[in-house]
């Protein structure tokens, strides 16, 4: 049992994978965070340039 644990200690091939995936998820996370208020705003700006705009 110790050699298998000092096995899994040694190995950390998968490391790397895991922490990019990590670091992929935390990103995701923050832009579906960010977008929400951005886009309302955007819409916000959008909605006001289209009323100043005159009427055909």
């Amino acid at each position: 049992m110790k050699q298998l644990f000092r096995r899994f200690q040694t190995n950390l091939s998968g490391t790397t994978a895991v922490e990019y995936a990590l670091i992929a998820a935390m990103i995701a996370v923050t832009m579906v965070t960010v977008m929400g208020p951005v886009g309302e705003a955007l819409t916000t700006v959008f909605s006001n340039v289209a009323n100043a705009l005159p009427q055909p």
